[in-house]
């Protein structure tokens, strides 16, 4: 199953940092890059974003891991962690909407 959190989450379940400032490059694979979080913040344009963080999403080598990721959720239970708040407009959410969608994975919700 599929979990969601901020980046202080210390429970249970595989937790994945997706930030831009993580190092481990499986978890980076899905991070947004700096100028789309620095523009975000910017003009908070939701559309923008999103269309561009699809793109990451689509690129072959994210792929693979999207597909290791869901073969994950579904053995255990993975929590998709970042800094955004929440009640905010984040990444994490778009990961796991497209997780749903596209791989059958059961999103549980925000921990």
């Amino acid at each position: 199953m599929l979990y969601t959190s901020t980046i202080r989450y210390k429970g249970p379940g595989k937790i994945l940092d997706i930030t831009v400032k993580n190092k481990h490059p499986f978890g980076y694979a899905f991070a947004p890059t700096w100028s789309m979080v620095m523009d975000y913040k910017k003009y908070k344009d939701e559309e923008s974003y999103i269309t561009l963080y699809n793109a990451i999403l689509r690129l072959s080598n994210t792929k693979s891991k999207l597909e290791q990721l869901s073969k994950m959720c579904h053995e255990q239970d993975v929590v998709l962690v970042c800094f955004c708040r929440a009640e905010n407009f984040c990444h994490r959410f778009l990961l796991a909407q497209h997780l749903v969608k596209n791989y059958q994975v059961a999103y549980v919700g925000e921990v």
